[in-house]
């Protein structure tokens, strides 16, 4: 039976529902979603937008958002209940899923040492975006960019969520255009923020105008124009659809992508309890289906194997029911059925509970793409330099179970040659504070960092003036010892 889903878009904190004109997106599920068409007016509020973000305490940043998190952390709040529901007609994910990901979400953001963490981690003090802080002889401040646009991708509701958190910490305007993969998760996410902050106090109501999302094809004119007035651009996808959009980004405007990643497991099978390697492992390549770049891909195991998958199938099933895989397109479901069938045809040891999962155990240099849908390649392997070969810029996470012994060797030996992450297997979607994203602290993407430099009288551990004259002395033979008296003898033009 088909279904029709009427979808708003935000202009400036104000919902817009569709009347005649709207866009309209067809799923493979009989889902369509119709979803207002952006006006030339509402992109002209968009650029005309000149509320004084920077002048709001992160004090009442971080309130603002722990208010909308704690609203969110009830089930039955009606938006999070409606965002689960249609988010799982569009993307195919189950409800479960979807729902551990906004409870996920509420629960970080609720506690407001959160937003002060993350500032400080990433930037180093969190007074930083509200004063300026003493860095040797400067002082330094971190002002908004700007107008943040943000390109996202439909796989992970989560990194949308979280690159919208970005942008509105750094006390940006936030500029969303949804993917039409999951066009509801992150929508919904910032419906919550301004139904949660509704209150007329005047920091809520300029965070909740300064908050725009809608739907736009990628390569339409008016998209052109945003990425054109934007002060940063943050985007995610796949390599033709980054390469397409870093084309259009003027010169001088920062550009931070996130694109496709691959993520592997290492395991010691002979140093480690098996059952807790295995449901700690069923749990990352279970979460979204294994679409996210933090899940597992490969497996690659140093040591006895057998015994180890008999316990992962038995957790595999377990995840199986608490987060039931979700429906693929045809193009998807095929892909593995005939990744399933290579693997028998080549006599492969493939164990599969269709549609739900399946390991396949192979050499590591047999393997040329992957199928995704909760599909293991196992490789056994005599050491760690037998790893290195496949791991290159594009490896995302590298988990490792046990934890222990001498992480910071194989730290080195993998993120030397290109790994971004390396945790302790189950610990791929969580991450931790202070932690990299793809390499970088996206914070600094999101601000100036200004400075005022400090006179010559301010007393610092090094004498400023014993160094000027020095440099002097140096650079034009100053016979004298005082540097008023050597200044004069060179006096400026009129």
């Amino acid at each position: 039976m088909s279904r029709i889903i009427e979808l708003p878009i935000i202009i400036c904190g104000e919902l817009k529902y569709p009347k005649d004109d709207y866009i309209e997106i067809e799923y493979t599920n009989a889902v369509t979603v119709r979803i207002t068409r952006p006006s030339g007016d509402d992109f002209e509020r968009i650029f005309k937008f000149a509320e004084p973000l920077h002048q709001i305490p992160i004090e009442k940043v971080s309130r603002y958002l722990s208010t909308f998190a704690r609203s969110f952390c009830n089930p039955e709040n009606p938006i999070r209940k409606e965002a689960v529901e249609l988010s799982s007609y569009v993307t195919g994910y189950s409800e479960q899923m979807l729902d551990r990901d906004y409870t996920i979400i509420s629960a970080y953001l609720s506690q407001r040492y959160t937003s002060y963490e993350t500032v400080e981690s990433e930037l180093g003090d969190y007074r930083i975006l509200d004063n300026w802080v003493r860095k040797k002889v400067a002082r330094v401040r971190a002002f908004p960019r700007g107008r943040a646009l943000h390109v996202l991708v439909g796989n992970v509701p989560l990194t949308g969520i979280y690159s919208v958190f970005r942008s509105i910490l750094t006390k940006n305007q936030t500029v969303v255009k949804l993917p039409s993969r999951d066009i509801v998760s992150t929508l919904y996410f910032m419906k919550g923020l301004i139904a949660a902050n509704s209150e007329d106090l005047p920091y809520k109501k300029a965070i909740n105008s300064s908050l725009s999302a809608f739907y736009l094809d990628s390569s339409s004119d008016e998209m052109r124009k945003v990425i054109e007035a934007s002060d940063v651009v943050c985007a995610w996808g796949k390599g033709k659809s980054l390469k397409s959009i870093k084309g259009k980004v003027p010169y001088g405007t920062p550009f931070l992508e996130f694109g496709p990643k691959r993520s592997y497991s290492v395991l010691f099978s002979q140093d480690c309890d098996l059952d807790k390697a295995a449901v700690r492992l069923a749990h990352d390549l279970s979460i979204y289906d294994q679409e996210a770049c933090l899940c597992p891909q490969r497996l690659f195991i140093i040591g006895e194997h057998e015994e180890f998958l008999v316990r992962l199938q038995k957790w595999l099933d377990w995840q199986a029911k608490a987060l039931p895989r979700g429906v693929a397109n045809p193009d998807g479901e095929s892909h593995i059925f005939r990744t399933e069938l290579e693997a028998r045809f080549r006599k492969w040891p493939t164990v599969a509970h269709d549609p739900e999962w399946r390991t396949i155990v192979c050499d590591p240099y047999s393997v040329n793409e992957h199928p995704l849908g909760r599909t293991l390649f196992v490789h056994p392997v005599k050491s760690e330099n037998d790893i290195l070969p496949f791991i290159d810029e594009e490896t995302q996470a590298v988990s490792v179970y046990p934890y222990v012994g001498n992480i910071e060797r194989l730290g080195d030996l993998f993120c030397s040659r290109g790994a971004s992450k390396l945790c302790e297997t189950g610990m791929s979607m969580l991450p931790r504070e202070g932690w990299t994203h793809d390499g970088v602290h996206a914070l600094s993407y999101f601000v100036r960092l200004c400075y005022l430099d400090e006179n010559m009288g301010y007393e610092y551990k090094y004498d400023e003036r014993e160094g000027a004259l020095w440099f002097l002395n140096k650079m034009y033979g100053n016979p004298s010892e005082n540097l008023e008296e050597f200044i004069r003898q060179f006096p400026l033009p009129e």
